[in-house]
């Protein structure tokens, strides 16, 4: 089992990588965004498909993690051959997925993410259904800095509730011990 702190911390540097790119591009000398609209519209889009794709991605690294860390080994391949086949995350479902692990953890989800941060994550995730279904949104709802943010919280949250305080095993061979 792969230490998961360092595959969930790959996965947010290669998302601020991605966005670091965009944001300088959209400074570059010579090119002017604002008047280029379309080449705007398309990086604010690409954003929106990277920002829902990581939380799809950290969701599913996370939580597999911590069912293979926490259920023998039998439940744990259930688990992750019915996750897998799991839809596309929007926030019904991602209230639903995380649900599945208790209220409390629904509750400490609800906490975190206040009406205002679920109509943005609402917009992020359907903004990236409709690019991945072939419509071309345009409009004000891109706002790449407020997915990142979005990003960043809801990361911050899996590791607090699903790794930070789950216990690990390891044997001599300083592997974790995998449940019976």
């Amino acid at each position: 089992m792969a230490d998961i702190r360092r595959i969930l911390y790959s996965l947010k540097g290669s998302l601020e990588s991605e966005i670091s790119r965009y944001d300088t591009l959209t400074h570059l000398e010579g090119i002017d965004l604002l008047q280029n609209a379309k080449l705007q519209e398309d990086l604010r889009r690409y954003y929106a498909i990277r920002c829902a794709g990581f939380l799809e991605k950290l969701f599913y690294e996370a939580i597999t993690w911590y069912i293979e860390t926490n259920a023998n080994r039998e439940v744990s391949q259930f688990s992750r051959s019915f996750f897998k086949k799991s839809p596309n995350l929007t926030p019904d479902a991602m209230e639903t997925l995380v649900s599945r692990f208790g209220e409390v953890y629904l509750e400490s989800l609800n906490e975190v993410l206040d009406e205002e941060l679920k109509g943005r994550l609402g917009v992020l995730l359907n903004l990236r259904n409709e690019i991945a279904h072939g419509d071309f949104p345009t409009g004000a709802k891109h706002a790449p800095e407020q997915y990142l943010e979005l990003c960043n919280i809801i990361y911050d949250w899996i590791l607090e509730q699903f790794i930070k305080n789950t216990v690990v095993e390891y044997g001599k061979d300083g592997l974790p011990l995998k449940k019976k």
